[in-house]
């Protein structure tokens, strides 16, 4: 009542002219639409996946789900990678797509309870089972899916059944759909047994789940969508996004940023431009916030701050900094999760130690298509003796201007026979010109490893130089001074000129994936793993070898175990 008479006499300060009847029906009609109003946000909260408004790359990444079978999307946190998972679960469950709603019938559009709905982007029909997976029961599943999940699908739509931790486990519809959730954590058991029509993977799977799900998914000719923040899990590149052969069933959302949260990027434009801050140098605020290349996180935000205290009212700088979510992202993450956290890239890249060379098309990169080696080019063979694993042999040529090309690789389990017989088979077949062929040291010791069970065997080192020699090639050990190779191939990719003086035959698909991934540990080692290209790289770089006239090497006579005298 009281309220009542403060709104009236509020009222007739406004509008000291009204009558009495004119103020009660002011009074009245604003309490119809303040219920109106009540009755709208009530709807809204239970309803909550008819008012979504998607962003950009979410429209992207709905429109590629019918031209393919794994969709990966790597991508930094806050962009809206959960809410998108659980209204797609969602609409494939019930069959369209309750954003989509219209009150009045479209071609295409599903009929469901007086509105029309475009139908989900699936191939299946429902029922369907779905399965989400994520690494942990209350701190991922609870806290973060279903609670995304409850707050977005419509209140009893589907119900739900809860495991022996108080976690929802499973969601059940009244079409007969399902959607199951489970953790990295469970029995790998329990994944080889399941068949469905659709996984969701929220952050990144171990290999050996992503192989038991996908096997559960071919009877009904499944799909995979993957979403992460690619902190872990390296195998998902290296198998999936760019595998030794192309997948062309994967499609994968690239480049997105922290920035692609428009709601973000809106907030922070109003709020500089409160501030007094003009159109082009908010756009530089937001490069600035992406331009931390070569710098340390103290550098990055002393740069962005620099920026905002020349563009903002010093008045309200420091409420304007304080209220900032694209700086509050720069302050809030760790200088080695950057390029994972703001640019959705795998942390293992972070550190890449090539990060000068590009695969591309000369003049825009280090690719060529492969050519002709001409006969009078010297071309230089690389062994990367392995004991247990395959043996890695590299061919690389060098022109008359000394460029170095890459333009031969071998990947295979063979014998010291084999490797010399295949080395031969090529120089032969190509007309190259091989004079030195060069080994890891590590050859001339496997033969010790045997002799208590075959007795006195040759090394390789031995049987490799003993073939070679009888087609006058001469075989040493290679040098192990890894880091003058890496500061050689760095030289190279950018030397002083501009123009590189390595390129790599686009047929050579582990180098340009070893180029590419090719990093640093966190202990700020180069990784000892899948390195034997830019290893046999390397040591090429420093055989000295550079072109030089064939007929004068002719004038020297070859010697078996003395080489060229």
């Amino acid at each position: 009542m009281l309220e009542i008479k403060e709104q009236e006499q509020s009222l007739r300060e406004q509008y000291p002219q009204a009558t009495d009847t004119e103020i009660k029906q002011i009074l009245r009609i604003r309490s119809e639409r303040s219920v109106e109003v009540s009755k709208v946000e009530a709807y809204k909260r239970t309803h909550l996946c008819e008012f979504l408004k998607l962003w950009k790359w979410q429209k992207r990444a709905i429109s590629l789900i019918p031209d393919c079978n794994i969709l990966i999307i790597p991508a930094p946190n806050k962009i809206g990678k959960t809410v998108l998972l659980v209204n797609l679960a969602d609409s494939i469950a019930k069959g369209y797509c309750s954003w989509t709603q219209s009150n009045t019938e479209r071609e295409g559009y599903i009929h469901n309870e007086g509105f029309w709905y475009e139908p989900a982007p699936f191939h299946k029909r429902p029922p369907v089972r779905i399965r989400i997976t994520g690494e942990s029961w209350i701190t991922h599943i609870g806290e973060t899916i279903v609670y995304e999940f409850e707050k977005y699908a419509i209140r009893g739509s589907y119900t739900t059944k809860k495991n022996n931790e108080g976690v929802v486990c499973l969601i059940t519809y009244a079409n007969g759909s399902t959607i199951q959730l489970m953790t990295y954590g469970s029995r790998i058991d329990d994944y080889e047994s399941w068949t469905g029509d659709l996984w969701m993977p929220d952050e990144p799977p171990p290999l050996d789940i992503f192989e038991a799900t996908a096997r559960g998914l071919n009877p009904t000719q499944g799909k995979i969508f993957m979403f992460m923040t690619p902190l872990k899990e390296a195998w998902i590149l290296n198998k999936l996004i760019q595998p030794e052969n192309k997948r062309y069933d994967v499609a994968v959302i690239d480049n997105l940023t922290f920035l692609d949260n428009e709601d973000l990027v809106n907030e922070d434009t109003a709020l500089l431009k409160s501030g007094g801050a003009l159109e082009g140098d908010i756009d530089e605020y937001f490069r600035l916030l992406l331009a931390y290349e070569n710098l340390s996180k103290g550098q990055h935000i002393a740069l962005i701050n620099a920026h905002l205290k020349r563009i903002v009212d010093e008045y309200m700088f420091v409420e304007i900094m304080i209220k900032l979510k694209g700086l509050k992202r720069i302050n809030d993450t760790e200088e080695e999760n950057r390029d994972a956290r703001f640019k959705g890239m795998f942390r293992h890249l972070v550190g890449r130690i090539y990060k000068n060379y590009k695969d591309f098309y000369f003049p825009n990169g280090n690719l060529v298509k492969p050519f002709k080696i001409e006969t009078d080019w010297p071309v230089i063979p690389q062994i990367d003796f392995h004991m247990a694993e395959y043996m890695v042999v590299n061919f690389y040529a060098v022109d008359k201007m000394d460029r170095l090309y890459v333009i031969y690789e071998i990947f295979e389990r063979l014998s010291a026979n084999d490797i010399s017989h295949e080395l031969i088979r090529l120089k032969n077949k190509n007309s190259w010109r091989i004079e030195k062929a060069f080994i890891d040291p590590l050859s001339k010791g496997d033969d010790k490893s045997m002799i208590n069970r075959l007795g006195p065997v040759d090394s390789s080192y031995t049987i490799l130089k003993r073939l070679l020699n009888t087609k006058e090639i001469i075989l040493e050990t290679g040098s192990k001074d890894k880091r003058s190779g890496i500061d050689n191939i760095r030289e190279r990719l950018s030397p002083s000129g501009g123009i590189p003086t390595i390129f790599v035959f686009d047929t050579c698909i582990h180098h340009r994936r070893q180029f590419k991934q090719w990093g640093y540990t966190k202990e700020g080692k180069w990784c000892d793993e899948d390195d034997h290209c830019m290893e046999t790289l390397g040591r090429a770089t420093l055989t000295g070898i550079k072109y030089s006239d064939p007929n004068e090497y002719k004038k020297y006579k070859f010697i078996p175990d003395k080489g060229v005298v």
